[in-house]
C-alpha cells in the first residue's frame, strides 16, 4: 500500500480512496488495525502496528478524524485514514448528544462503523486489529460485514482498560463499554491485555476459555545505552552523590505526584524530578506547592525525550516512583513507566494498589506505600535508598525481557502466524471439531474435552442461554438470531473446523423447523464439512410409538408442553432432514434405537477423573441411626418420575422408615457434582426406558443408582442387576425399602457400577470412537439425499404460506380492535398497525411480530378502554417472557444459581 497525499495540512479529499491509496502494490498478509481515536500519542497502538510493519506485513490504521472530513496521512511510517468524526453525521440527522454523559455511544459507533465500512472492503484485509473499549464493538460490526461480502478474516482486539473499573467517567460511557464487552468478547479470535491483573480480572468474570496474552507497553531492550550522555542527574546539574527521584508522565491530582513533592521536607538532600511535557494549571499548582514547602530547590521539571531514550536518560536516578492514587483502573495498572525504571535499573516506590503489590511482592525490587500518605512514603524512600543494592540486584535480565516490548513482538508474531495458517493454510488432514450448540447434558463439553486430551484440536460452544447448568465451555455464542449473528459465527467457525459435532438440533432452528431452519447444516456440507449428529432423547422419542412401547410414559400428561411443542409430525421430519444431510446419526443408548433404526450407538460419556470413585457418603453407624442420603435432581420432574418418587417417599416416611432425601433443581453442573459427592442413592428417572447421563456420573463416583430400564431392553446390559437399582412408578417403595435396609448391597452396586463406567462410559473410550468415526466419514462422506432434503423444504414452504394466512387473519383482527376502540373510547384510536412481512422475510421474525402485537393490544387495551382480549375474540397463544442471557446477571447471581431449590425430609 502507498499513501499519496501524507501531509495532513496539504491534504485535499477525495471521494474514492483508489484516488488516495494504491492497494495493488505488494501481496503481503494486510493488516487493518482499529482505534476510536485520532491515533497520534496513542504509544501502545501506534507500536503494535510498527511490529507487524516490521513482522512484514502490510498495514493500514483507521483511526477517527477530529473534523468533518476523512483525511489520509501517515504516522511514523504507518499508513493512516482518519474516519470522519461521528459527530457530524449525527448532527445532520439530530442523533448527536454535546452532553457526553447523555450521549448514545452505540449510535456513536455504529455511525463509526458506517462510514467507514466501505473503505474497510476497498483495503481488503487478511486480518482485523481493533484496539480498546469501543473496538471491541466495531470489530464486531467489521467481521460480521466483510463475512457478508464474501471476506472471512481473523480479528484480534487488544482490551485496554479494565471496563468494570471506569468509575472517573460518565456513568453511560461505563454501561455502553460494559454492554460491549459483555456481548463480544467471546467473538474475536483472539484476545490481547495490558497487564496480568486485569488477563486475571477477564479470564475469572467471563470464565473465558483462554486466558489473554499480555502485551506490556514497555520499552526495547536494546534500546538502552548505558553510555548516554545527557543523563538526568546531569541535566538538572546534580553529582552523583545527590539522591533523585524521578517521575516520568502526566501529572494530575490522581497521578499522586503531590505526595511526594510533601515528602520533600523530611528526607534531606532527596531530589525530585518530573519528566513530563505537561504545561497547564496543575503543573503550576506542583510548582507552587514545592515553594510553600520551601523545597523548590529540590524539585525540577524536564521535558520528555524521545521513548525510546526514556530508560537511558534516567539511568542515573536512584529512585523511580509510581504514587497513584486509587481511582478508576489504577488498581489493574502497572504504568508504562515502571516498566521504564526496571530497564533503567531503579528500584521503584509506588502506592499499594493491587496490581503493583502483587508484582512488587513477586520481584522484590521496591517498596510500597499506602496512596496519598505522607508518611509511609518518606519511610518507603528511605528504605529503598539504604538498601538499593539489594533491590538492584533482583532487576535482572528475566525481568527486563517480560516487561519489554521484545516479548510483545514475540508474542504478535506467533498470534499473526497461527491466525494466518488457521484461516488460509487448508489442513484438512488434521481432525478439527466444533461442538455445538447447547449444553445437551455436559456431552458437548465431557467429550470435546477428551479429545483435547487425545491431542485433537476440539471445542465446545454454546448459546448463552443453552447452558444453564453453567457446563465448560470454550466461548459462548451470545446474541444469536436469525437475521444477524447466526452467519457470523458460521463465517468464523468454519474457516476454523471440518468437523462439526451437533447435539439435537441445528444452529438455525425456527418453531416447527420452519424456514430457514438447518440451512446451517446445508451450508457447512456444502463446504465439504463433516456432520454428525447426535440426538439426546425427546426429540427423537416418537410420541405414538413412545406411548406404545413404554407403559410409563407421559404423553397423555404432556408435561411443559414437551409434547404438543414438538409434535411427532415434526419430530419426524426433523429427523428426515438430519437423514438427508448428516453423515452419521448417532444415538446415546438402545432405547433411543428403537425410534431410529438406521442411527449408530455410541455411550453417553463421563469424565471419570472429574467423577472419581467416592463410594458411598454414609458409615454404617449413620445408615443405621438416620439412614441413607438419598438425592434426586431432576432436569424435568414429570418426565423423569419425580411425584412418584415423592409418593413413595413420603409412604416411607410414614411407615418409619429412616432416611435423608435431597430434591433440587436449577443446580450449575459443579454444585450437582457437590450434591451428588453426599449422596448414597441417587435416583435418576422412572419413566423413560433406559439410565440417563445422572445415572452415568452418579456409577462413576461409585453411588447406588436407581432408574428405569424397559424390559425389551435389559438383556442390553448383562450386569444390569449388579450395578443399578432397576425400578418403576410400581416398583419404586419396595425397591427404595430393599436397597434402604440392605447397606452392603448398595455399596457392593456403587463398586460395581464404577468398573461398568470405566469400561464403558470413560470420556476417553468414547472420544476415541467418535474421533475413529470423524476419520471414517472425513474418509467417505454420506452424500446428500436430495429426495429427503426435497421433502423438507415443501414442507417448509407450506408452514410459510400457512404463516402468511395467518398474518391475513391477524391484521383482520387488528384492525377489528382498532375499530372497536374508536368507538368505545374518546382516546385517539391507537397506532397499531397492520404488520407487512416481504415474501422473503424469514419465518422466525412472524412469530416475534404475532406475540408483540398481542402484547401492545394487551396493553392498550386494559390501560385505555379498560376492554379484555377475550371479549372481542383474540385468544391468548402465547406466553412471553423476558429471559436474560447469562452474562446480563453478574457472574454469581446467574439464573442457575437463583433458581436453586433444595428440599429435606425431617428425620423419622
Amino acid at each position: 500500500m502507498q499513501i499519496l497525499h501524507k501531509n495532513i495540512d496539504q491534504i485535499d479529499q477525495f471521494i474514492d480512496i483508489e484516488d488516495v491509496i494504491n492497494n495493488n502494490l505488494d501481496s503481503r498478509k494486510h493488516i487493518v488495525f482499529q482505534v476510536l481515536n485520532s491515533v497520534i500519542g496513542d504509544s501502545r497502538v501506534i507500536k503494535v502496528a510498527k511490529t507487524a510493519m516490521n513482522l512484514g506485513y502490510r498495514v493500514t490504521m483507521l483511526g477517527m478524524s477530529r473534523t468533518k472530513e476523512t483525511v489520509y496521512t501517515e504516522i511514523e511510517g504507518i499508513s493512516i485514514i482518519l474516519i470522519v468524526n461521528p459527530t457530524y453525521p449525527l448532527l445532520k440527522v439530530g442523533k448527536h448528544e454535546r452532553d457526553m454523559s447523555k450521549r448514545n455511544y452505540k449510535e456513536f459507533v455504529d455511525q463509526y462503523f458506517e462510514s467507514s465500512k466501505n473503505i474497510l472492503l476497498d483495503l481488503k484485509p487478511d486480518l482485523i486489529h481493533t484496539h480498546d473499549m469501543y473496538g471491541i464493538e466495531i470489530g464486531y460490526l467489521y467481521k460480521k460485514f466483510l463475512g457478508e461480502e464474501g471476506l472471512v478474516v481473523p480479528w484480534i482486539h487488544d482490551i485496554h482498560e479494565y471496563i468494570l473499573g471506569l468509575d472517573h467517567v460518565p456513568h453511560n460511557i461505563q454501561e455502553y463499554t460494559k454492554t460491549f464487552e459483555r456481548l463480544r468478547v467471546f467473538d474475536p479470535d483472539f484476545l490481547f491485555t495490558v497487564t496480568e491483573e486485569l488477563a486475571d480480572k477477564l479470564h475469572e468474570h467471563y470464565r473465558l476459555p483462554q486466558r489473554p496474552v499480555v502485551l506490556t507497553n514497555s520499552p526495547k531492550i536494546e534500546f538502552f545505552d548505558e553510555d548516554y550522555q545527557n543523563t538526568i542527574k546531569k541535566n538538572i546539574g546534580l553529582t552523583k552523590k545527590d539522591e533523585l527521584a524521578v517521575y516520568v508522565g502526566r501529572v494530575s491530582k490522581e497521578r499522586g505526584v503531590d505526595t511526594v513533592i510533601n515528602a520533600l521536607p523530611y528526607i534531606d538532600n532527596l531530589h525530585f524530578v518530573i519528566v513530563t511535557n505537561q504545561k497547564d494549571k496543575y503543573r503550576e499548582y506542583l510548582i507552587s506547592l514545592a515553594k510553600q514547602l520551601n523545597v523548590q530547590d529540590r524539585f525540577h521539571i524536564r521535558d520528555y525525550v524521545p521513548n525510546e531514550e526514556v530508560s537511558s536518560y534516567i539511568q542515573d536516578a536512584d529512585i523511580g516512583v509510581n504514587p497513584l492514587t486509587s481511582y478508576g483502573n489504577s488498581n489493574v495498572s502497572i504504568p508504562t513507566k515502571v516498566s521504564e525504571y526496571i530497564h533503567a535499573g531503579l528500584p521503584i516506590v509506588s502506592s499499594r494498589l493491587d496490581a503493583m503489590e502483587n508484582f512488587l511482592n513477586e520481584h522484590k525490587i521496591g517498596e510500597m506505600h499506602e496512596p496519598e500518605n505522607v508518611e509511609e512514603i518518606v519511610s518507603a524512600i528511605r528504605k529503598v535508598i539504604s538498601n538499593k543494592k539489594f533491590y538492584i540486584k533482583n532487576i535482572d535480565d528475566s525481568l527486563k525481557y517480560n516487561r519489554s516490548w521484545n516479548k510483545a513482538e514475540d508474542e504478535l508474531k506467533i498470534t499473526y502466524e497461527n491466525l494466518f495458517n488457521e484461516y488460509y493454510q487448508s489442513d484438512d488432514d488434521q481432525i478439527k471439531v466444533f461442538h455445538g450448540f447447547s449444553g445437551a447434558a455436559n456431552q458437548p463439553s465431557t467429550i470435546s474435552q477428551a479429545e483435547k486430551k487425545l491431542g485433537y484440536k476440539s471445542d465446545f460452544g454454546c448459546f448463552s442461554v443453552g447452558n444453564v447448568m453453567d457446563y465448560d465451555r470454550d466461548f459462548e455464542l451470545l446474541n444469536c438470531n436469525v437475521q444477524y449473528n447466526i452467519p457470523f459465527y458460521i463465517n468464523k467457525l468454519s474457516k476454523k473446523y471440518n468437523v462439526f459435532h451437533y447435539y439435537f438440533r441445528t444452529f438455525y432452528q425456527m418453531p416447527d423447523f420452519r424456514f430457514p431452519s438447518g440451512i446451517d447444516a446445508l451450508a457447512l456440507k456444502a463446504d465439504r464439512k463433516t456432520l454428525i449428529m447426535t440426538f439426546q432423547g425427546s426429540e427423537v422419542r416418537y410420541h405414538s410409538q413412545f406411548k406404545r412401547e413404554c407403559p410409563f410414559n407421559y404423553v397423555d400428561e404432556n408435561p411443559s408442553n414437551v409434547i404438543s411443542n414438538f409434535p411427532e409430525k415434526r419430530q419426524r421430519e426433523f429427523i428426515n432432514y438430519c437423514r438427508s444431510i448428516f453423515d452419521s446419526l448417532v444415538v446415546l443408548d438402545p432405547e433411543m434405537q428403537t425410534y431410529i433404526p438406521d442411527s449408530i450407538i455410541i455411550n453417553r460419556a463421563v469424565d471419570t477423573e472429574k467423577f472419581d470413585f467416592i463410594g458411598l457418603a454414609t458409615d454404617e453407624e449413620q445408615w443405621k441411626e438416620e439412614g441413607p442420603h438419598i438425592v434426586h435432581i431432576p432436569s424435568r420432574t414429570t418426565v423423569k418420575g419425580s411425584h412418584f418418587l415423592e409418593e413413595a417417599l413420603n409412604k416411607l416416611e410414614n411407615d418409619g422408615v429412616k432416611f435423608r432425601y435431597t430434591f433440587a433443581t436449577g443446580l450449575s453442573h459443579a454444585e450437582l457434582k457437590e450434591l451428588y459427592d453426599s449422596a448414597d442413592i441417587i435416583v435418576d428417572q422412572l419413566r423413560i426406558g433406559w439410565y440417563g447421563v445422572a445415572s452415568v456420573e452418579a456409577m462413576s463416583l461409585g453411588k447406588a443408582v436407581i432408574c428405569y430400564i424397559r424390559e425389551d431392553l435389559k438383556h442390553h446390559v448383562s450386569e444390569l442387576d449388579r450395578i443399578m437399582v432397576n425400578a418403576n412408578p410400581n416398583t419404586i417403595y419396595e425397591e427404595l425399602i430393599e436397597i434402604i435396609k440392605n447397606r452392603k448391597r448398595a455399596e457392593k452396586l456403587g463398586e460395581m457400577a464404577r468398573k461398568f463406567v470405566l469400561k464403558n462410559h470413560d470420556s476417553k473410550v468414547i472420544a476415541k470412537q467418535y474421533i475413529q468415526l470423524y476419520k471414517d466419514k472425513r474418509d467417505t462422506p454420506t452424500p446428500i439425499n436430495f429426495g429427503l432434503l426435497n421433502k423438507t423444504f415443501m414442507n417448509q414452504l407450506t408452514l410459510e404460506q400457512a404463516s402468511r394466512n395467518t398474518l391475513v387473519v391477524l391484521n383482520k383482527k387488528v384492525a377489528g380492535i382498532n375499530k372497536a376502540i374508536t368507538a368505545k373510547a374518546t382516546i385517539k384510536p391507537t397506532t397499531i398497525k397492520p404488520t407487512t412481512i416481504k415474501p422473503t422475510t424469514i419465518t422466525a421474525e412472524l412469530g416475534k411480530a404475532e406475540k408483540n402485537i398481542e402484547l401492545v393490544l394487551r396493553e392498550k387495551l386494559q390501560n385505555t378502554v379498560n376492554l379484555t382480549l377475550g371479549k372481542i375474540g383474540l385468544q391468548t397463544k402465547f406466553k412471553v417472557k423476558q429471559k436474560k442471557g447469562i452474562f446480563d446477571y453478574p457472574l454469581k447471581k446467574a439464573p442457575f444459581r437463583v433458581l436453586k431449590k433444595i428440599k429435606k425430609s425431617k428425620k423419622s
